[in-house]
C-alpha cells in the first residue's frame, strides 16, 4: 500500500526531477502509520523502503513506463493501460528468458 501511495511522486521525481503533486498520498500514509502506532523512526523507515522499491521497479521497467505514459495521454482506458502493462512486461520476460 505504501509503495502504491508513492509511485507517482517517485515517478514525478524521475521523469522532471521536481515533484509537484502527492501531498494527499503522502498524508494517507501519515495517518496509516498514526492509526498503526508507528513511531517517527519506524514510520520514517517504512518510506524509505517504499520510495527505493518503488524508484528501483520503475527504473527496471522504465519502458513499459513509458508505454503507459503514452496510453494515459492519449486517453486510453483503464482496461487499455493495464493491457499495455501486461503486455509489456510479458515482453520483457520473454526477452529474459
Amino acid at each position: 500500500l505504501v509503495c502504491i501511495a508513492f509511485a507517482g511522486v517517485a515517478a514525478e521525481f524521475l521523469k522532471f526531477g521536481d515533484v509537484k503533486g502527492g501531498r494527499s498520498d503522502i498524508g494517507e500514509v501519515d495517518r496509516l502509520f498514526q492509526a498503526l502506532g508507528f513511531d517517527e523512526q519506524r514510520a520514517a523507515a517504512q518510506v524509505r523502503w517504499a520510495v527505493l522499491n518503488v524508484v528501483n521497479l520503475l527504473k527496471q521497467h522504465e519502458a513499459v513506463h513509458d508505454k503507459l505514459i503514452a496510453k494515459m495521454e492519449s486517453g486510453a482506458t483503464v482496461s487499455e493501460c493495464l493491457v499495455a502493462v501486461e503486455e509489456g512486461l510479458h515482453l520483457r520476460s520473454d526477452a529474459a528468458a
